[in-house]
This record gives structure tokens, sequence and C-alpha cells, in this order.
């Protein structure tokens, strides 16, 4: 787990799918903390980001997102649907409809 004052990442990896479960606010000063995490564990199957425990979200998250989906590499990736006030940034600026979302991290392998 990787914690800042208004954010925590709970990290969960099996060498196949990496599962990032992000809680509080992801924005400015909690991104790089999320993209040094992805980067840490490369050459997975899979990524899945947990967004349900997520209060708030930037542009700098909201593009954060949007790169980790363009990502590419093999790699699938896809997210647990938010709360509501952050899935209204994702609908207001079109994003929800350009990501792949999964109940169960385990569907984003297949």
């Amino acid at each position: 787990m990787i914690e800042s004052p208004n954010f925590r990442v709970e990290v969960e990896d099996d060498g196949t799918l990496l599962v990032l479960r992000l809680h509080g606010e992801l924005d400015l000063m909690s991104v790089p903390t999320v993209e040094e995490t992805v980067d840490r564990h490369r050459a997975r199957e899979a990524v899945v980001v947990d967004l349900r425990e997520l209060e708030f979200m930037d542009s700098s998250g909201l593009r954060m997102i949007i790169e980790l989906r363009n990502r590419g590499g093999g790699t699938a990736v896809a997210f647990v649907a938010p709360g509501e006030r952050v899935g209204r940034v994702l609908d207001m600026t079109g994003v929800r409809s350009k990501l792949t979302w999964v109940e169960d991290p385990r569907e984003a392998l297949g």
C-alpha cells in the first residue's frame, strides 16, 4: 500500500494481473504515485484500476486514465466503476464510454 495525506493506492500483483485500488483524491499530487506504481509492475497481461473508493479526480487524473487506457504493448487495461462524483467527471468529458469496465478484476484477463 502506498499512502499520502489525501490518497492511497492498494496494489495486488500476481505476476499476470495488476490491480490498483485508488482511495481518496486523484490529482496533480497523486498521479505520479499511480504512474510509478504501474511502471514498477510492467509486463502484466492486464491492469485493472479500481475507482470505487475515489472521492475526487481533477484533469491530471483524467489525463492519466486516458494515457493508461492508450498504453498498448499487449496489456489489457480495464477499470472498476467509480462512485457518482467521479463518474460525473467521466460522463461530462465523454471518457466513460471509451474505457473498458469490469465488475471483477479477473474479467480483464479474458
